[in-house]
């Protein structure tokens, strides 16, 4: 079986078009659209020298030109580089140089940190997903409004390395870890077999995309063809605004942003009447933070 995660957004573009397929601050766009954004990225960074294997870096809030570089990346063998927007200049700097990233794409947040380490770095060519890009980098939308969005010829797949999360979680320096499509498509496979349908229609990702806990989602998202509402950076009184406003129906969480929703004021007169479960890893949940969803009629499962 040859997997590419790439192909994930170009099948879904062709099942079904014209639904939603992704939803981030006033910013709406169909998998049709999604895919010619995937394609247009894919066929720039072609024209740019990148192939199987090149090493794309990201660092931005939960943009959504994520889902351009992770599927538009696939499709052609290369590797998105996803980089903690937390760190300091320095750990960046490492994390780039240490993966021997070509291309560095940032947002505007973002332009006087990559400013002070762009001549500590590898990346050749910098991007800028801002209205107003400095001189010494690229517009994004002008670099993708630029490019095709025919699509390219698949590359790689299977257990080639789509992307690179560094993680602090061992001794010394940040350690690169390498994930494949395989992986991810297993990923997306046990969730669903795990969940069924119970995720629903239209997740919400607060988590960072930079971390896996947020990553694993839009390839599982895609594939089962849902509509994603991605949240920039973690409001908490926004997250539950979106809970009604976009009829959410599942989401991904950590413990400590579930207490987080609860110190919202008038925490129980936002709208979860669409929620059908919350999926929670990286550490145990309290029982009474359990029984507390579980109050309201919120089923709260333990990854």
């Amino acid at each position: 079986m040859n997997v590419n995660v790439g192909e994930f957004m170009a099948r879904r573009a062709l099942l079904t078009p014209d639904r939603e397929g992704l939803v981030c601050e006033g910013i709406r766009r169909s998998f049709k659209e999604l895919n010619e954004r995937a394609n247009r990225f894919a066929n720039a960074m072609l024209r740019l020298g990148v192939g199987c294997g090149d090493r794309v870096a990201m660092l931005a809030l939960n943009e959504p030109e994520y889902y351009d570089m992770l599927f538009g990346l696939g499709k052609i063998g290369a590797t998105l580089v996803p980089v903690n927007y937390r760190l300091a200049g320095p750990e960046i700097a490492f994390i780039l140089s240490d993966c021997g990233a070509r291309v560095f794409v940032f947002g505007k947040e973002f332009t006087d940190t990559v400013e002070g380490i762009r001549t500590q770095i590898p990346a050749k060519e910098f991007v800028a997903i801002s209205d107003d890009a400095p001189e010494w980098a690229s517009s994004y939308e002008t670099m993708i409004s630029a490019s095709s969005d025919q699509e390219p010829t698949i590359r790689g797949g299977d257990e080639d390395t789509l992307t690179i999360l560094y993680t602090s979680g061992t001794t010394g320096r940040p350690k690169g870890a390498e994930l494949s499509h395989s992986y991810y498509f297993w990923s997306s496979v046990n969730l669903m077999a795990t969940l069924g349908v119970q995720i629903g229609d239209v997740p919400l990702i607060a988590l960072p995309l930079f971390h896996i806990g947020g990553l694993a989602g839009p390839p599982w998202f895609v594939y089962q063809g849902a509509t994603t509402v991605l949240l920039r950076s973690l409001d908490p009184k926004r997250f539950l605004e979106l809970l009604g406003e976009e009829k959410v129906t599942g989401f991904g969480s950590v413990p400590a942003l579930l207490d987080f929703l609860k110190l919202v004021p008038d925490f129980e007169k936002y709208d979860w009447s669409s929620v059908k479960v919350i999926l929670v890893y990286a550490a145990p949940v309290p029982v009474t933070l359990i029984q507390e969803y579980a109050a309201a009629g919120i089923e709260v499962r333990q990854h």
